[in-house]
Order: C-alpha cells, then structure tokens, then sequence
C-alpha cells in the first residue's frame, strides 16, 4: 500500500515489518484462492434460438462477493473457427456506470445468461467454432477468469 502518502519506493530495502506484511498478506492471498468456486459456462439450442448460461456455483464455506464497475454482470463470445467474433452479448446493450456487487452465499449457485433470438442466431449458427462465458468484475475470495470460460455446448 505505500509509504508515506502512498508513495512506492520500489528500489528501497524492506524493513523486517513490511517484509512480514507481505507475508501476511500473501498468506490471506493463498488461503482465498483455496476458495472451491467453480464457473461453467453452456450454450443450448432452444426453440431456434441460443440460450447463453454462466453458471458461479460457490461450494466454500464461506460467502463470496463480485465487483462491478457496471450493471452488466457477465457476457458472452461466440467465435468462429479462426477465433473472430461472430457475436458478443453485450454489443448491443447500454449498461449503468455505477459500481455494484453481486453476493453468493456459502453453498449457493447463481445463474446468469439470455437467449440470442432465432433470427440473429440462424445468422451465425452454420460458422459456430466454440463459445465463452465472461464474469464482467472482479472477487478478492476467488480468481476469475478475464480469458472467459470455454462454454459447453448442450445438444
């Protein structure tokens, strides 16, 4: 966090007691990532449409909580063999700016998702290579993923 005023000196020896905060603080790190949080993302056809699912199953013992610097809460990529965007989720929606947070229990699973419509879906349907899920934020009890989550496809 800083010295003085937050000023980093980057270059300046460590004293014994900002050396055992990092390892502090690396230690509450280390046991945060242990946190057992499990993404999934899914796509499935349904009724000529795509239905679009990002599933945040918390299985700790603990609550975990989700930053947002928007509304949007999540989104989704689908891409074509060569890896170009055939459609993003959220290209064509206006989201608040306004920081927000999204709170799992202990236990509990949100899902989150929409369906592309039958007509934009029969646009890209024949060029579909694979598809991923996006957490749109940031958690300090788990690691997201900002490369997305390689989503299932549901026959």
């Amino acid at each position: 966090k800083g010295k003085n005023n937050n000023y980093l000196f980057p270059l300046a020896p460590a004293t014994r007691a900002e050396g055992v905060t990092v390892v502090g603080r690396l230690a509450e790190l280390w046991q945060k990532a242990d946190t057992n949080v499990d993404v999934a993302a899914t796509v499935k056809e349904e009724n000529g449409g795509l239905k679009l699912s990002l599933t945040i199953a918390n299985n700790s013992d603990r609550d975990i909580t989700i930053s947002h610097s928007s509304t949007q809460l999540f989104d989704f990529g689908i891409y074509d063999s060569k890896g170009e965007t055939l459609y993003f989720w959220s290209a064509n929606k206006m989201f608040a700016t306004v920081v927000t947070e999204t709170k799992i229990a202990a236990g509990d699973k949100l899902v989150l998702g929409d369906t592309i419509s039958a007509a934009e879906y029969s646009q890209i349907k024949d060029k579909i290579s694979y598809a991923k899920g996006f957490i749109s934020g940031t958690s300090t009890d788990f690691s997201v993923n900002h490369e997305g989550y390689l989503a299932a496809f549901i026959a």
